[in-house]
């Protein structure tokens, strides 16, 4: 066995034979903790609900000041921020508060500076980095070395176990300090970190930085840890408040409070109100952590000032931003409404209704949104926007409609989604209740008919091009002159897709609701081995599928139905039809398939009871054209198997070429052309055709011409419109 191996196993074996020694002496009473060599500590650290855990933290930071501090003995307060990254090991860099005399002389690295001074009978934070892996792979540079001298040891005596501390010199009793730990980049450079010199290199390492800022100025620490182990502070161990200390009769007392994360790629900084007391090895009554209200804000206190009782037992969870005597705001959405037909790439309102349910006032706070592909949204998620939407405070017992822009990304695919409103989202409102602050709502990204202009196509073919996501699969009310009105109020309500089907095999299974309590339920399914849709139709509703013009402009629909029965006797036979919007009184084309007896798959789409459809019309943008199968006759009950097939190819005629008229002003150039309402343009602008600039972006809200006005630069200068997708 080495010798390195050997002290390591005497160190676990003598911390374990300590921590059983505390237990017995815990288990005497309270009365065992008047033996001053005896360790007291409790422990706090930032808690996650279980899924909401900050998994892509690269900074934290947190707020502290020494309220009080009469003991000349060691005392440590440490800010744990453990890192993790791809490989196994982890690296925890720490804050630690000093409060004796310390001797600032390097033992082990000699090649560093040998300051040799004590500073007796003050706090004083340090920055520190133990490797408890033996690799060796740390190191350490400070940017202020007369403020923070390096100082090196062993840990326990242990070969190769190291610890590199950088102490301050300045008391920080009563000073408030912000102490911030946030990931650099890759070190290029690996002289200089170690007291040997230089790092590994064949290690990739990162530079991970901690600033400390009290009496105005800011002093900066860099720690190097692997790259494969450093990449991220983990979600449990965000921030540890982990104190240990000799226990005196000397008073101890220490805020915290403002813990505070910021996730890559993210510029804003989101609060940490909700804490863990995980550990307490020392007797309550005289030692602990617990709440208390510090000119207005709620901090952590550790300390031994609460004496006889008042301490937080151990397990205890507590939010930082409820008020502790409910004297505060109670923010909440009650809804959030978002437009019916979203499309990737878009910007759309989202108005959120937000009330203060308490009759204090609140101030101002922030809006945020999130987006999410399930219900389960957390922080985590694609903060939608680019921003946030900071609001005014709300007077008490008020409500406030605030009207936002969010962005859905481009590259997203069609589908269901869900949309986040977090109020408070930053978590800086000190409120009665935070439980409710967020309210989730599911999102619609559709996808759309074929589009000309400029980068898209102006063909769409099914089979070959045929994709769910996107399309609306809803029961249309049977509003026909002798129909019976269907779904909800006369409005169409979402079906359940039921997922694959193959006729080919001879069998129409359904995995829907498709009968149930003597009543026929709409329902539509995939044939995946020919990539069309069957579709069947329920008593009062039909079942039906829309998609939606994401450009306005002229459509040909080229295709047709079929009938798709399995059996004979199958019914009173459909109703087929294209329906623009909603508007089942006025169809774009219909039919009438009577039953019959079950059907070849091999030549579903010919000889008798196909409907072939050939339909132009012009679309706005936004509008849908909806395939709908209704039961047979209006008000007939006797709806059977009578399961349609449909299959289609739809053509957008480009729209022409853009005619401009430009003309000279008083003061510039005009340029004016017709356009298409609801249609977004780009104005280009150039005096030598190379290159084009940007010269202005409209969109047509209303009107069927658009002009635009910029001043003259050049006795030359030309202009072009692109229509944008």
């Amino acid at each position: 066995m080495s010798v390195r191996l050997f002290n390591l196993m005497r160190r676990q074996f003598m911390n374990a034979l300590n921590r059983s020694a505390s237990r017995v002496l815990l288990g005497l009473g309270c009365m065992a903790l008047d033996s001053p060599t005896l360790r007291a500590q409790t422990c706090v650290k930032a808690w996650f609900a279980p899924g909401r855990e900050i998994t892509n933290a690269v900074a934290v930071r947190y707020h502290c000041r020494v309220v009080e501090n009469q003991s000349p003995n060691i005392m440590i307060l440490c800010g744990g921020n453990r890192l993790y990254g791809p490989a196994v090991e982890t690296y925890l860099l720490e804050n630690n508060l000093y409060a004796n005399g310390l001797n600032f002389a390097d033992g082990v690295c000699t090649t560093w500076p040998q300051i040799g001074q004590n500073v007796p009978t003050q706090s004083s934070l340090r920055s520190a980095i133990p490797d408890y892996n033996e690799h060796g792979w740390i190191g350490a540079q400070p940017l202020s070395p007369a403020m923070f001298p390096r100082q090196t040891y062993e840990i326990d005596g242990t070969d190769n176990l190291w610890k590199i501390d950088m102490i301050s010199q300045t008391n920080l009793n009563g000073v408030v300090c912000e102490v911030e730990l946030a990931r650099g980049g890759v070190i290029t450079n690996l002289a200089g970190w170690t007291c040997a010199g230089a790092l590994d290199a064949k290690v990739t390492f990162r530079e991970w930085d901690t600033r400390i800022t009290f009496g105005g100025a800011t002093y900066t620490n860099r720690f190097a840890v692997p790259d494969a182990n450093g990449q991220y502070i983990t979600g449990d161990e965000m921030l540890d408040f982990y104190s240990e200390f000799s226990w005196l009769p000397d008073l101890f007392q220490i805020h915290l409070w403002n813990l505070e994360a910021q996730r890559e790629g993210q510029s804003w900084w989101q609060r940490i109100n909700q804490f863990n007391v995980y550990r307490q090895d020392a007797c309550p009554t005289n030692y602990g952590t617990r709440v208390v209200n510090d000119n207005g804000t709620n901090v952590i206190e550790i300390s031994n000032t609460a004496r006889p009782s008042g301490y937080l037992a151990l397990n205890s969870q507590f939010d930082l931003s409820v008020s502790l005597d409910g004297s505060a705001p109670d923010l909440a959405p009650i809804s959030v409404a978002v437009p019916g037909a979203i499309f990737p790439g878009e910007t759309i309102p989202v108005v959120t209704v937000v009330t203060n349910a308490t009759a204090f006032p609140a101030e101002a706070f922030g809006l945020g949104y999130f987006f999410s592909p399930n219900l389960q949204v957390t922080l985590n998620d694609l903060q939608l926007g680019g921003g946030v939407a900071a609001a005014a405070g709300l007077a008490g017992l008020a409500t406030v409609a605030l009207t936002n822009e969010v962005t859905i990304p481009a590259a997203l695919a069609p589908g269901t989604y869900w949309l986040q409103a977090a109020v408070d989202y930053q978590g800086l409102v000190l409120e009665t209740v935070k439980s409710n602050n967020t309210l989730t709502v599911p999102l619609t990204v559709l996808g759309c008919l074929p589009s000309a202009g400029f980068a898209v196509t102006n063909s769409w073919v099914m089979p070959a091009q045929f994709e769910l996501p996107g399309w609306l699969f809803e029961e249309l009310p049977d509003t026909r002159p002798g129909g019976v009105a269907g779904g909800t109020a006369g409005l169409p309500v979402p079906l359940g897709f039921a997922r694959d089907l193959s006729l080919l095999n001879g069998f129409l299974t359904n995995q829907g609701p498709a009968y149930t309590a003597d009543t026929f339920c709409p329902y539509i399914m995939l044939d995946t081995n020919n990539q069309w849709l069957i579709l069947h139709p329920g008593v009062v509703a039909a079942a039906s599928l829309g998609l939606v013009a994401c450009r306005g402009g002229g459509y040909r629909f080229t295709g047709a139905f079929a009938r798709a029965n399995d059996a004979q006797f199958a019914g009173d036979g459909v109703f087929v039809a294209m329906v623009h919007n909603l508007d089942t009184t006025n169809l774009l084309f219909s039919a009438a398939i009577p039953s019959s007896a079950a059907v070849d798959p091999s030549a579903l789409f010919q000889g008798t009871g196909v409907a072939p459809f050939d339909v132009t019309l012009t679309l706005a943008k936004g509008e849908f054209i909806r395939f709908a199968v209704f039961n047979g006759p209006p008000g007939s009950s006797d709806v059977g198997f009578d399961a349609t097939a449909l299959r289609f190819t739809v053509t957008l005629a480009p729209p022409p070429p853009l005619h401009l008229n430009v003309s000279r002003t008083d003061n510039g150039v005009q340029v004016d052309w017709p356009s298409l309402p609801g249609e977004t343009y780009q104005v280009l602008s150039t005096t030598d055709f190379s290159p084009w600039t940007l010269a202005a972006q409209l969109m047509n809200a209303a009107t069927n011409h658009l002009c635009a006005r910029f001043p003259a630069v050049n006795r030359l200068q030309a202009f072009r419109v692109q229509l944008m997708q």
